[in-house]
């Protein structure tokens, strides 16, 4: 694995860095000179006054006893034949975690206060270096949380010139962290998280929590000759599966680091909390609407989500909702045909397929969707900053409702379709 190599090559000496502040009115303040020269870098000491003679890095470290990802799995299925070529299944598969991979970063002191008012989040009173050598210090160790399952049962049926299937599954899961970044730093500010900051991720359904699927197939031939192998073969297959699951969060570039910690806060994940009423928010006027018209839209888009209507006056869990529900059916045709010259048989075969056949018949069919932001989340709320005594200030202009607020995938919801051609040899 990548994560413990990082050890080895983010060390706090090998990497590091000196950054300039900008100021837009008076141009970009303490700028150093370029230095073409390797050897010859600039360092902290140069622009900031001091004797540090090195840039400062990140360290990465890993507890003694750590553990590479290790899961328990059981499986069970049962499957029967009956009569008449009538095929049944039932399947069904456990996981639980044994050790999985959840950072901290430490290069901070941990002394912290509480926001005011009904969120109380935990805010640090510095986030300064506790060793100034370094940056910021991550540290990565095991946890055992996390387990998932997966149901699935079906039939099927082969008859003389048909061939029928019906499937359907069920899956959840749910874990403290993904472990899907290939850089330890971007693992930590990637973790979910609602009162205590990064240091203290949420344990919640995963990303790759499957929900309900249903897909069935049905093909049917219809011999026209078969003396001279003419015949045409219709196919239709339908995939329906939950949309991906998302989190609500609080965005704007003040979120990125809600709780004022030392380490790399450019990707948010601080979880929503819902108001129970008016009070419990502190929102601004913005140019085109009053403090007083977002909470009207914010209580009506909380109204309308069944999942927020149901839990105000908590945080938002994560992974707490799905995307819509996605429904595609493709369609495919054979036409068989043969050909004797001489005493020798050819075989050809024409085939056409139409990918997403519903949004060819209509755009709103088909349809897959993402959220208005990357990694599966979702941003209802933008903080602009804190009040005097330290209360979060945030601002509602998205009053989208139902499927409205989510993207479409221009690609994967247009409809497809490609031919083809095929000798066949006996």
């Amino acid at each position: 694995f990548v994560w413990p190599g990082a050890m080895f090559n983010t060390n706090g000496t090998k990497q590091g860095g000196i950054f300039a502040d900008v100021d837009f009115t008076n141009g970009i303040v303490n700028a150093p000179q370029f230095e073409p020269d390797v050897n010859n870098q600039p360092t902290a000491a140069d622009i900031f006054g001091g004797t540090d003679a090195v840039p400062q890095g990140d360290v990465n470290l890993f507890v003694e006893d750590f553990k590479f990802p290790q899961v328990f799995r059981t499986s069970l299925g049962v499957a029967k034949t009956f009569g008449d070529g009538w095929n049944v299944s039932l399947d069904g598969i456990y996981t639980k975690t044994l050790n999985n991979i959840v950072y901290q970063s430490v290069n901070f002191e941990n002394n912290f206060t509480s926001t005011p008012g009904p969120e109380s989040r935990i805010q640090y009173v510095s986030n300064a270096a506790v060793d100034s050598r370094y940056r910021s210090i991550y540290v990565g160790y095991n946890t055992n949380e996390g387990h998932s399952f997966n149901f699935s049962t079906g039939v099927d049926k082969q008859f003389e010139n048909f061939f029928g299937s019906l499937f359907y599954s069920y899956g959840d899961s749910y874990a403290l962290n993904e472990g899907t970044s290939s850089q330890n730093s971007s693992q930590w500010r990637g973790q979910v998280h609602d009162v205590g900051g990064r240091n203290n991720p949420v344990f919640g359904r995963s990303d790759f929590s499957a929900g309900h699927r249903v897909v069935g197939t049905t093909a049917y031939k219809f011999d026209w000759n078969d003396e001279k192998n003419v015949a045409t073969t219709v196919s239709l297959f339908y995939n329906g599966q939950s949309g991906t699951p998302f989190s609500w969060i609080v965005g704007g570039d003040d979120a990125d680091n809600f709780s004022n910690e030392n380490g790399s806060t450019s990707r948010n994940r601080t979880l929503f909390y819902i108001p129970q009423s008016r009070g419990d928010i502190n929102l601004m006027d913005t140019d085109d609407l009053t403090a007083d018209q977002q909470w009207a839209l914010l209580n009506n888009f909380i109204e309308n989500d069944d999942y927020l209507s149901d839990h105000r006056g908590e945080y938002a869990e994560k992974n707490s909702n799905r995307l819509p529900f996605e429904s595609q059916l493709d369609v495919k045709v054979l036409q068989d045909f043969g050909l004797t010259l001489g005493d020798k048989r050819h075989r050809f075969q024409f085939s056409a397929d139409i990918f997403n056949f519903g949004n060819l018949i209509s755009k709103d069919w088909g349809t897959t969707w993402s959220t208005n932001d990357s990694f599966s989340y979702q941003t209802i709320l933008n903080l602009q900053g804190f009040d005097t005594d330290g209360s979060p200030i945030y601002t509602f202009t998205d009053d989208s409702l139902d499927d409205e607020r989510f993207n479409i995938n221009d690609i994967s919801s247009r409809w497809r379709a490609q031919i083809g051609f095929r000798y066949l040899f006996d």
